[in-house]
């Protein structure tokens, strides 16, 4: 089940395995054990949850249910809820203001659960389905975080989570089940009631509610008051902003016009700050002002819930405005908050922003998601609407990001318009729940999107290590296009270039969820005499499910235009190294069966699904049984590694975990005297196993030993780690014998 790499004593002859050994003060004995592994974290002592006084009044889900635990401390979360806003202009407004509800068909029956906490260490979650009939199969998703459930049984799942540094627990739970699968068009379904988890890292920077110079938000304080605050405090509870910046000011007998900016609290200095504690839950939105330097943080959340489409307008002409609008706002820093429903653009920003850990909840058109300009940084957001997420023109990164993909808009839009140069990085990307239709007239979907026309020139674009998962078939839709209603110079007729696709895994081969193939477009145009060109793209290491995409077979995937496009180029860099994974009938694997191409470094995940009928009844992983598994998991890839699934006959694919007598053992390890001895140990496991180091004098008795990770001292046993690297000190007075016993769990 795992093999030691085991260092050799130079001073002797003998094989045994070096385990470091120092003297303390209590004359203990340290050996210091290096364990490379491939799984998730181990739970730590100094473990935080924290959850959020909600007030009542806010909109709560009757679809699911939540409890979180975490050693004694057990809560039943607040599980908020959200649908499309299908309001219209209220009586009293003029019907000029009256722009629909901007929600496709197709969503308007769709709903949206969340809870919002906080947390470190590990986690123990219980979601349950509480509407229709029970599901006949979970999946948690990312998938690419390896989660594997402990247990379900048709409505509810039960997993751990560790809240690790190098990723974002905003997890997707997906109970599959025909009540829980909606009409997407073209023979496509999808999650129909979304049901997310948003578990932040707790907060390091909460503010004093009583310094000098902050203000507690109410009805009651002066708008001067706010205004001269350097700080506003939105303390738990239900804030309605439009009492204090009405919408529009009825007159009886008479329709009026709307208000520019009502529900929206004003910034009304630089460097002002405004705070939402977790437990707020403000209906309405912020107005930066063009003021520099601002601060939106915390923990609560801004719903246009109570609003319509549309319904905050800018001044003068009251066109439509952003929901929460940042432009010509430097240098500011946006943390933490949800925005449910925002009534237009969620929260465009300028130069110097930084946004992290957002989350943004819609339904509509027009809902883009962050869209900051040069210099900025986006990184560990979540997103689900029914627009562009972001505009891939400026100088900027997002990164480290778990995206909803959307039906209508791009994940980086390349432009509406020519504005903008390019030069945007995309960096470990998270891509669930594709909703990206086959339609390729319609360029504003993909990762990356185009409705570019003539003068165009953006160049350097960088996207990388992106995993996308379920019916993901678009990546890009790269394309120019004459207009004939603008402009036209023939020594300017537009341009894409350097763009780089690096590090890119599908779970299918660019498939919808209706098994359709999409092909992806890349093209320019001619006019005139001259040429809108693409040229100078790079897609390096494209895998699509089991193929590595090259110049030999890119046109099963790309429509690439001979005329007007340049050295298009599908190549590798770096090891590849295989995945093969194989099946007897009676279930399916995304990515499918085969050998599987895998860029060194990156984590792969292989999804398994039985038919119908059918059950997982065991998977073989690098010749070791793992009992049953639904997902398996290798982080940081290294070498190849082979998967092979077995499925039974079975009335359905529900599961519990226990554990097994059955004990896989490490080489004995000899620690004779104080001289210093590392081991290093290469774990190829699954989810379920948890390990124990014993010790014994004798070789018959052995007993567990004390142990510390990285130092702090650690319970032993102890689960698997996601980290690829771990120290753990075994604290015993020399000669000993010691042993890393690997505990094996199967489920039934």
């Amino acid at each position: 089940m795992w093999e030691a790499a085991l260092c050799r004593d130079s001073s002797t002859s003998q094989s045994r395995p070096k385990i470091a050994s120092h003297k303390d003060s209590a004359m203990t004995r340290r050996a210091i054990l290096i364990l490379i592994l491939q799984f998730s974290l181990l739970k730590t002592l100094h473990a935080e949850l924290v959850t959020y006084p909600w007030p009542e009044t806010a909109p709560k889900s009757e679809y699911y249910s939540v409890r979180i635990s975490q050693g004694e401390t057990e809560h039943d979360a607040f599980v908020h809820f959200t649908k499309p806003n299908l309001n219209r202009i209220p009586a009293g407004v003029k019907s000029s203001f009256d722009d629909n509800d901007g929600v496709t068909g197709l969503f308007e029956d769709r709903t949206f659960s969340f809870v919002q906490f906080s947390f470190t260490g590990t986690i123990e979650l219980e979601v349950t389905k509480l509407y229709g009939d029970p599901a006949k199969r979970i999946e948690v998703s990312p998938k690419a975080y390896g989660i594997h459930p402990d247990s379900f049984d048709g409505r509810t799942v039960k997993f751990q989570v560790t809240n690790l540094a190098e990723r974002i627990e905003y997890l997707s739970i997906n109970f599959i089940s025909p009540d829980n699968q909606d009409d997407g068009g073209n023979g496509t379904t999808h999650v129909k009631h979304g049901m997310v988890l948003f578990g932040d890292k707790p907060e390091t920077d909460i503010p004093d509610s009583n310094a000098p110079g902050t203000v507690l938000y109410s009805d009651s304080v002066s708008k001067e008051a706010l205004a001269a605050a350097d700080l506003i405090y939105f303390p738990p509870g239900d804030y309605d902003i439009a009492k204090r910046y009405p919408l529009f000011d009825p007159i009886p007998g008479q329709d009026v016009d709307l208000n520019p900016h009502g529900a929206q609290v004003r910034y009304s200095k630089d460097g002002q700050a405004i705070y939402a504690a977790g437990g707020a839950y403000i209906r309405g939105s912020v107005w930066a002002q063009g003021h520099d330097n601002l601060k939106l943080y915390g923990r609560g959340i801004f719903t246009g819930d109570d609003l319509w489409w549309h319904a905050i307008r800018r001044e003068g002409d009251l066109c439509k405005e952003a929901f929460m609008n940042f432009l010509g706002s430097s240098n500011t820093t946006i943390e933490g908050i949800v925005v449910v429903n925002p009534t237009h653009h969620t929260i465009p920003s300028s130069n110097n922003t930084t946004i992290r850990n957002l989350k943004i909840i819609g339904f509509a058109s027009n809902m883009d998601g962050v869209r900051p300009s040069s210099g900025s940084l986006v990184e560990e957001v979540f997103i689900r609407t029914s627009d562009d997420y972001d505009y891939a023109r400026d100088p900027h990164t997002m990164r480290n990001s778990v995206l909803w993909m959307p039906r209508n808009g791009a994940i980086g839009q390349l432009g509406w318009n020519n504005l903008g140069t390019g030069y945007t990085q995309y960096d470990q990307l998270y891509i669930i729940h594709a909703e990206a239709h086959g339609d390729t007239n319609k360029r504003n979907v993909g990762v990356i999107g185009s409705v570019l026309q003539q003068g165009v020139n953006q160049s350097n674009n960088i996207i990388e290590n992106v995993y996308g998962e379920d019916g993901f078939g678009v990546l890009v839709h790269l394309t120019i296009e004459r207009d004939a209603n603008d402009t036209w110079d023939p020594q300017n007729p537009g341009e894409i270039k350097d763009f780089t696709f690096k590090n890119i895994l599908l779970e299918t081969d660019f498939r919808l969820n209706n098994g359709e193939r999409f092909r992806n477009p890349i093209k320019g145009f001619e006019y005139d005499g001259a040429k809108a060109m693409i040229r100078d793209v790079r897609f390096i290491n494209l895998i699509a499910g089991n193929t590595l995409v090259t110049q030999e077979n890119h046109d099963q995937f790309f429509d690439i235009d001979p005329n007007t496009t340049e050295n298009i180029a599908f190549t590798t860099e770096g090891p590849l190294h295989n995945i093969s994974s194989s099946s007897n009938s009676g279930g399916t694997m995304y990515p499918p069966a085969g050998d599987i191409p895998t860029p060194k470094g990156m984590d792969r995940y292989i999804n398994i699904v039985p038919d119908l009928g059918y059950k997982i009844e065991d998977v073989i992983v690098d010749g070791y049984s793992q009992g049953r598994l639904q997902t398996v998991f290798f982080p940081d890839v290294s070498q190849d590694h082979t998967v092979e699934v077995t499925f039974s006959p079975a009335s359905d694919d529900y599961f519990q975990s226990s554990p097994t007598p059955e004990v896989i053992e490490s080489k004995i390890l000899w620690v004779p005297d104080q001289s210093e001895r590392i081991l290093d140990i290469d774990l190829t496991t699954a989810p379920q196993l948890v390990y124990e180091v014993k010790v014994s004098k004798d070789l018959s008795f052995w007993s567990s030993a004390t142990i510390q990770v990285d130092g702090a001292e650690h319970e032993n046993p102890f689960s698997t780690g996601f980290r690829k690297e771990l120290e753990i000190s075994v604290l015993e007075e020399p000669p000993f014998f010691a042993r890393i016993v690997q505990k094996a769990e199967t489920t039934r």
